[in-house]
């Protein structure tokens, strides 16, 4: 497995992507039709779910600590 270094640059380029494709979403909503919107849709999900599988996933194996989901320092507003 990498450094843990290289494990947070990994976890934060990964959440930059999944809020990228998310944003993305909302900004071409109105630009498409129904049919393709959700199509985009569906393709936005996979790719989102492929980098929490294959890329996040790994990395808060190795090292749990900087998983903020699961951190107890963590606290949501």
């Amino acid at each position: 497995m990498v450094s843990k270094k290289t494990a947070i640059q990994i976890k934060e380029q990964s959440l930059k992507a999944i809020g990228q494709l998310d944003r993305m979403l909302y900004e071409i909503r109105e630009q498409c039709s129904e049919d393709d919107f959700y199509a985009v849709r569906r393709g936005v999900g996979s790719a989102i779910a492929t980098i929490i599988d294959e890329i996040l996933e790994p990395v808060y194996q190795a090292y749990p600590e900087i998983d903020d989901l699961k951190n107890e320092s963590f606290r949501p507003n």
